[in-house]
C-alpha cells in the first residue's frame, strides 16, 4: 500500500510521477488537480528529482558535445545515445580525462560524433581506442557555411555585377519629395522619412544633367546600386566606381 515514513500511497506516487514526467511542474500541477490529486508544482518537481538514473545500458553510437551550465562560464560535456536520441551522462568539464574514463567504463561503444575539439578527439583515442570517429551533421553544416563565408569575403571584389555600357540619358530627375543627407566622416548616407519614399528620396541622390562627363556613362550601374541595391555610401560607391575604371574625384560623386 505505501512506504516507511510516506504521506502518499504508491500507486498515487506512481501516478504524479508519470505526470510530472509528461508535463513538469505547473503544467502538471493543473492536471492532477482536475484528477482530484491536488499537489504542488514544486512537489512534482521533487518527485522527479527523487527518481533514480535509468541505467546507461549498452551505447553503439555515442554523440558528444559540450554543454553549457552557464553560458561563458561554466562548461560541461554531454553524451547522447544517438541510437535512441536520449542523453545518457554529463561530464563536468570539457576536458579529455573525464571523457576516458566514461569510455572506458562503458565498453562496447563503436562510433563517437563529436565536434572538432581536441579533448574530445583525445579522450575518446584513450577511453576508446578502437572506435571511429566523426563529426555531426550539425557541425558538418556549420563548418560548411563558415567556410563560404570566408571564400566570399575574400573574393567580395570579383562577384560584383559588371557596369553596364550606357550614355545616361535614362537617368531620372529629382522629384522634389526627398531624402536628407547626412555626411559623416567621408561617407554619405540617406535619411529616409519613410519606407513609401524611400526609392524616391534616392532619386535625387543620382547625377542629373549637369554631371561631368567621367559619371555619365556610370549611371545606369548607380541606378541599380542606390535605387535597387539600396547603397547609399558614396565612399563605398566611389570605391567600386574606381575599381571599374572611374577617374572622377570623390567629391564629385558624393555631390
Amino acid at each position: 500500500m505505501t512506504e516507511r515514513r510516506q504521506r502518499r500511497t504508491t500507486r498515487l506516487r506512481t501516478v504524479l510521477e508519470k505526470i510530472a514526467l509528461a508535463l513538469a511542474g505547473n503544467a502538471g500541477s493543473r492536471l492532477a488537480r482536475a484528477l482530484g490529486m491536488a499537489v504542488s508544482r514544486c512537489t512534482l518537481i521533487r518527485l522527479i528529482r527523487a527518481l533514480p538514473d535509468p541505467e546507461v545500458g549498452q551505447v553503439r553510437v555515442l554523440g558528444v558535445d559540450e554543454f553549457a551550465k552557464r553560458r561563458g562560464q561554466s562548461y560541461a560535456t554531454i553524451l547522447v545515445d544517438l541510437d535512441t536520441h536520449r542523453p545518457v551522462d554529463v561530464l563536468d568539464g570539457r576536458e579529455a580525462q573525464p571523457l576516458a574514463g566514461w569510455l572506458a567504463a562503458h565498453p562496447g561503444v563503436g562510433i563517437v560524433c563529436r565536434d572538432r575539439a581536441s579533448g574530445f578527439a583525445e579522450g575518446t583515442r584513450l577511453g576508446a581506442p578502437d572506435a571511429r570517429q566523426c563529426a555531426d551533421r550539425w557541425h558538418l553544416y556549420q563548418n560548411l557555411c563558415v567556410g563560404v563565408d570566408k571564400t566570399i569575403r575574400a573574393h567580395r571584389a570579383d562577384l560584383r555585377e559588371p557596369i553596364p555600357a550606357g550614355d545616361g540619358q535614362d537617368a531620372p530627375e529629382g522629384s522634389g519629395t526627398g531624402a536628407s543627407v547626412v555626411r559623416n566622416e567621408g561617407a554619405t548616407q540617406i535619411c529616409e522619412p519613410s519606407e513609401q519614399s524611400s526609392r524616391t528620396g534616392a532619386e535625387d541622390l543620382l547625377p542629373g544633367a549637369g554631371a561631368s562627363a567621367q559619371l555619365h556613362k556610370y549611371i545606369p550601374y548607380l541606378r541599380k546600386r542606390i535605387l535597387d541595391d539600396r547603397c547609399t555610401n558614396a565612399a563605398l560607391l566611389f570605391q567600386e566606381l574606381h575599381e571599374h575604371g572611374y577617374q572622377g574625384s570623390a567629391r564629385t560623386l558624393r555631390r
